[in-house]
């Protein structure tokens, strides 16, 4: 659990960062948020893909993104939990080239 957290606090993290306007990406950080939206795109079954995009990039809570797909919030965290572990395993992958 405690690296899923800290996996999820970096995808937050780096959603923030490509948000702020005010900050000037290194070059080391635009390598990172370029992994991590490759990573995005590759994320299956899509679904995946939209939850994460839904809740990290546009605040949607799990309630509101349930509702909206019309399934129970357990499977929106199910599905958030599967691309979670997708992109850590990706970004392993990439960071360690």
């Amino acid at each position: 659990m405690i690296r899923s957290r800290q996996i999820q606090e970096r995808v937050e993290h780096l959603y923030l960062l490509d948000l702020d306007t005010n900050i000037t990406p290194t070059e080391r950080l635009e390598e990172e948020l370029e992994s991590l939206y490759k990573g995005i795109d590759q994320l299956e079954p899509p679904v995946c893909r939209d939850i994460i995009m839904q809740h990290f990039r546009n605040g949607i809570t799990f309630k509101e993104i349930a509702n909206c797909l019309g399934v129970s919030e357990t499977t929106v965290y199910k599905h958030l939990r599967r691309a979670l572990n997708q992109l850590r395993t990706q970004l392993k992958k990439t960071m360690s080239v």
